[in-house]
């Protein structure tokens, strides 16, 4: 027979499936771990037999990949730690948003309509940023389901002293 070589870990040389990923180092942090395993929430991209190349998974750094829920370049109101949270403060209207989600489309409690969030200046009847219902408009849903918005015949009658 002849001889076989053994995987040598950091040559750069993936061999599989003894590793599942060589980035010709043995340094942990890079995505490819000293072990070269391919390190929790990192991309690589390997090819049998070459040099792997890998990222890391970048928590705060405002983009979200894999292995992230959210990631708006540091912690927020509803993001720390590259995972969503929702912490609800009564008669903290402005933090209501955390709580409700407006804009997934499910009327919540304090939202008067939720019909998901619509194209940027396309007025569709219920105010993306609020969840409330846009003047000319009437929206119906019950909680926990999508609104149904419908712009109103407003009759302009001068006569009319409304």
């Amino acid at each position: 027979g002849g001889v076989q070589m053994c995987p040598q870990c950091g040559d750069g040389q993936q061999e599989l499936p003894f590793e599942a990923c060589d980035d010709g180092n043995v340094v942990d942090g890079d995505g490819c771990s000293s072990n070269c395993t391919i390190e929790s929430s990192a991309s690589c991209d390997v090819v049998d037999g070459e040099t792997s190349s890998c990222t890391p998974r970048v928590c705060g750094d405002g983009k979200r990949v894999t292995g992230e829920e959210c990631d708006t370049g540091g912690d927020t109101d509803g993001c720390v730690n590259c995972t969503i949270v929702f912490e609800c403060y009564e008669n903290e209207p402005f933090k209501l948003s955390m709580c409700t989600l407006c804009g997934d489309g499910l009327v919540s409690d304090g939202e008067t309509c939720d019909n998901g969030r619509g194209a940027v200046g396309v007025v569709d009847g219920c105010d993306d940023e609020d969840c409330s219902v846009v003047k000319f408009f009437e929206c119906v849903g019950a909680l926990g389901e999508p609104s149904v918005c419908e712009h109103i015949e407003v009759d302009f009658d001068a006569n009319d002293n409304g």
